[in-house]
């Protein structure tokens, strides 16, 4: 298929944002943005977010349209735009955007964009949620959005972005939300994310990202979901950490031993650090998580018992201890869990009888057929 050419704007002379004076800090446009542009230049904005009377296209605050065309370089030229969103459009994000100094809220969720991330969106400053997730965009993130200090939501995630998190970003100290989740994404995650006090969703997950997880995360006392799966950090699990109600940890390199601190947040209701290289054994601390309805300890190298604390855990639907160095009986205080509708005990060194009351429900146990007895394991019949 044809790219279609991108189309400059006229002007009599190249200009800047008018909001923005030109400082050696500042971004050009390219293009600029004409104070005086062609009345086929504004038909062709118009007609993009299908609305063809120009005067009540240049006095819209808001628009949301769906369109599979690619978005104009002409949509810089409705300035007056408070909240814009776009949905199944193409082609690269044109750096006009960037003269839309008004937008309070910028949605291109789920379109086909490819290129990068134009540097112009930091002129966005009065910007407040900000999603560019779904889509095909590369490169790198800009430092420029460092600049959108107003930001309450950010969210990069499902693109194809490289390189580091800006550690301009502990600048945005109004995020409650910042997701970068399922890009290519590497380097160390910058301890400036913990001056982002009242950030409450961290999500960095599937990406290539190394080193150690910050200590001063745990400063973030509105934190309440981190999720960092699937990528290769390393060091070991935080004891730091305060007021959680969801992390994941998973699929990464993690060392050392299950903090006993992870016990005291209470209000945990998701909790999954299966696949690493912990050791040790199970803190009884845990017990005390009695809101939590998953839990996840697979496929590392615990040692010891199941702790008899597990018993107060009635709201656990999903346990997985599979694939450690588990020792002991399984306790009888499990029968006790149920809500209990997963629970995985295999490739362990585990031995005695699944609870015959766990049997009353349908469950999906995986045991040791050879060392546990289980009337209800259909790979044990």
């Amino acid at each position: 298929m044809t790219k279609r050419p991108t189309r400059r704007l006229p002007s009599k002379k190249p200009t800047r944002t008018p909001t923005r004076k030109q400082t050696p800090d500042s971004t050009p446009l390219d293009g600029g943005c004409p104070s005086n542009p062609s009345e086929a230049d504004k038909l062709v904005a118009c007609q993009f977010i299908f609305i063809t009377d120009l005067q009540t296209c240049f006095n819209a605050l808001e628009v949301d349209v769906s369109n599979r065309r690619e978005i104009p370089t002409q949509i810089g030229l409705l300035t007056q735009l408070t909240s814009l969103r776009i949905t199944e459009s193409k082609g690269k994000l044109p750096t006009t955007i960037g003269c839309l100094t008004r937008l309070e809220k910028l949605t291109l969720y789920s379109n086909q964009l490819p290129g990068a991330i134009p540097e112009s969106m930091g002129l966005l400053t009065k910007l407040e949620y900000l999603s560019l997730t779904y889509n095909k965009l590369k490169g790198t993130i800009p430092l420029s959005l460092g600049s959108l200090t107003k930001l309450e939501s950010l969210n990069l995630g499902y693109n194809q972005l490289k390189g580091t998190i800006p550690s301009s970003f502990g600048a945005l100290t109004n995020l409650e939300r910042l997701s970068l989740s399922t890009n290519q994404l590497s380097g160390a995650i910058p301890s400036s994310v913990g001056s982002l006090a009242k950030l409450k969703d961290l999500t960095l997950d599937s990406n290539k990202l190394k080193g150690t997880i910050p200590s001063s995360l745990g400063s973030l006392t509105t934190l309440i979901i981190l999720m960092l799966f699937d990528n290769q950090l390393t060091g070991t699990v935080p004891s730091t950490l305060t007021g959680l109600e969801h992390l994941s940890l998973s699929g990464n390199q993690l060392k050392g031993s299950i903090p006993p601190s992870l016990g005291s947040l209470t209000k945990m209701t998701f909790l999954d650090i299966s696949d690493n290289q912990l050791k040790g054994t199970i803190p009884s601390s845990l017990g005390s998580l009695t809101r939590l309805s998953s839990l996840y300890l697979s496929s590392n190298e615990l040692k010891g018992t199941i702790p008899s604390s597990f018993g107060p855990m009635t709201n656990l639907g999903t346990l997985y201890l599979s694939d450690n160095k588990l020792n002991g009986t399984v306790p009888s205080i499990l029968g006790l869990m149920t809500n209990l509708h997963t629970l995985g005990l295999d490739s362990n060194q585990l031995k005695g009888t699944i609870p015959a009351s766990l049997c009353l429900f349908s469950i999906l146990i995986t045991v040791d057929c050879n060392e546990i007895q289980c009337d209800c394991c259909w790979k044990c019949r």
